[in-house]
């Protein structure tokens, strides 16, 4: 373990902590506190290591019970089991907020289970989310169902979801947003509505858990060379030696092979 503890002062107790732990915020959280009785002493305290443990009292030397008490606190939180320090054990001070199970959002209404089923109700278009003003219910969802009266789903709506296994979409749908299901890894099959017209750029962009033999209306062709026989063109965002031996169909902006 790597601990560096640096500046004990008034207004910096801590500028820089690295360590391997995997919950070192949880343990700053608790030292700082622990640290609060020796706040007045304007001695620097440097427990450094990669190797071996050093111990370097500078100006004034902390009184030897607190130093003591401190040693006794990183050795027995060294000694205790991950599951013990993760988010909502012993040290879940500071754990993330988790979200709401449930709200509004424009017209439409929203519940998220326990298990992590999402389901949204009511009618009409959703509301655009954006980074800093991102879908209420999380990244959490393992499984989506959107009742019939809605007719769109926005920009980044499941975007990163990457624990989305199953997506059911009513009949009323017309139009899918731009990044809407964007990385969502594990989506292994979804039915695109007939009644959807607009699917939006990288809407289901890296979405490697797909197996679908058709996708909106469209056949896909897993096998490469399958593709290549059957096509007259090939648009390539990049080029590729997999597509070398039909240069003559390849249409692609990367112009110098080299992007």
């Amino acid at each position: 373990m790597f601990i560096a503890f640096c500046s004990i002062e008034e207004k910096s107790i801590f500028k820089k902590w690295e360590s391997s732990c995997p919950y070192s915020r949880h343990l700053v959280f608790f030292m700082k506190n622990l640290m609060v009785c020796v706040l007045h002493f304007e001695d620097l305290l440097v427990i450094s290591n990669k190797e071996k443990v050093e111990f370097l009292m500078l100006k004034r030397s902390l009184s030897s019970k607190v130093l003591a008490l401190l040693l006794a606190v990183i050795l027995a939180l060294s000694l205790l089991p991950a599951e013990a320090m993760a988010e909502g054990g012993i040290f879940s001070v500071g754990a993330e907020v988790r979200s709401t199970k449930s709200g509004t959002c424009g017209s439409l209404n929203w519940s998220l289970s326990d298990s992590g089923a999402l389901t949204i109700s009511g009618t009409g278009a959703m509301p655009e989310f954006t980074i800093q003003s991102p879908a209420p219910w999380g990244k959490s969802i393992t499984s989506l169902t959107i009742d019939p009266g809605i007719v769109t789903i926005s920009d980044n709506a499941f975007a990163n979801c990457t624990k989305l296994v199953s997506v059911s979409l009513p009949d009323t749908l017309q139009a899918i947003g731009a990044s809407a299901f964007l990385s969502c890894t594990v989506l292994s099959s979804i039915s695109i509505p007939e009644g959807v017209c607009d699917l939006g750029p990288n809407a289901f962009h890296y979405c490697t858990g797909l197996e679908e033999d058709s996708f909106f209306n469209s056949r896909v062709i897993w096998d490469l060379e399958e593709f290549k026989a059957m096509s007259d063109v090939i648009l390539a965002n990049r080029y590729h030696e997999d597509i070398a031996d039909v240069l003559d169909k390849v249409y692609t902006r990367d112009l110098y092979f080299r992007d």
